[in-house]
C-alpha cells in the first residue's frame, strides 16, 4: 500500500506499508487455527511454534515508512517504524538526485516495484515492493506525481 497525500501547496506526504505481504501470514494462521480447532487433527507443539513463528516474524520485519516533502523550508524527513523502533532521516530536497524504481526477480505479481530515493551521498527506500494486484502500476503513477511535485 503506498499513499500519497498532498498537504498543502508546500507539504507532500508519502506513506508506505507492504500490506498484502502482511495480510498474507494473517490470513495463513487464521486459516490454520480454524482446521485445528473445527477438525479433529493434533499440531504438534513444535511445530506449531515454528509455524506461528515464522508467520509472526514476516509480519514484524516489515516496516512502515513516511515520507514528507517541505517546500517552503526545503527539507525532507524521512521515517522508518518497525518493532526495532523508530529511524529518522532529515535532508535537503537540494539533495536529491533522483527517484528510481527497484523490480524484484519475477514477473507478474512477485515484479512489485519499491521506490528508491537517491541523494548525493546515499540512497533510501521509500516503498517496499508488494504483492497486491495493481502495485507497480499505482507505484509508478505515485513516481510520476513525486517527480513532478519536486521539480
Amino acid at each position: 500500500m503506498v499513499l500519497l497525500t498532498v498537504t498543502s501547496n508546500e507539504k507532500l506526504r508519502l506513506i508506505s506499508y507492504p500490506l498484502c505481504f502482511a495480510v498474507l501470514p494473517v490470513l495463513l494462521m487464521i486459516i490454520v487455527t480454524l482446521n485445528y480447532l473445527l477438525t479433529d487433527t493434533v499440531m504438534e507443539p513444535k511445530g506449531a511454534i515454528i509455524f506461528y513463528g515464522v508467520c509472526l516474524v514476516q509480519l514484524f520485519v516489515r516496516s512502515l515508512r513516511i515520507l514528507v516533502l517541505d517546500k517552503m523550508k526545503n527539507k525532507a524527513t524521512l521515517k522508518y517504524y518497525s518493532v526495532l523502533g523508530c529511524r529518522n532521516f532529515k535532508f535537503s530536497l537540494d539533495e536529491v538526485k533522483s527517484l528510481d524504481m527497484s523490480y524484484g526477480r519475477g514477473s507478474g505479481f512477485a515484479r512489485g516495484g519499491a521506490l528508491i530515493l537517491e541523494l548525493a551521498a546515499c540512497r533510501y527506500q521509500i516503498s517496499d515492493s508488494d504483492i497486491c494486484l495493481g502495485h507497480e502500476s499505482r507505484v509508478l503513477n505515485i513516481k510520476k506525481r513525486l517527480l513532478h511535485w519536486i521539480a
